[in-house]
């Protein structure tokens, strides 16, 4: 199971956002991320979305062409 892409696929996925989650969280303790903005609100979204579309763009061109 390895070498399959599936398994590769959740490997990068799953540590990716969990890096990505742990970077958030600690830029939110340190003070850096203010959810109270509406400016800051609107950039959390454009990367999660943005990590998102990314995901999809890769499971299409993995799993589907």
């Amino acid at each position: 199971m390895e070498g399959t892409p599936l398994f590769t696929f959740l490997y990068h996925y799953g540590l990716g956002g969990l890096l990505f989650l742990a970077g958030m969280l600690l830029a939110w303790r340190a003070g850096a991320l203010e959810f109270s903005t509406r400016s800051q609100r609107v950039w959390v979204i454009v990367l999660l979305v943005g990590l998102l579309l990314y995901l999809a763009g890769h499971a299409f061109f993995q799993f589907f062409t």
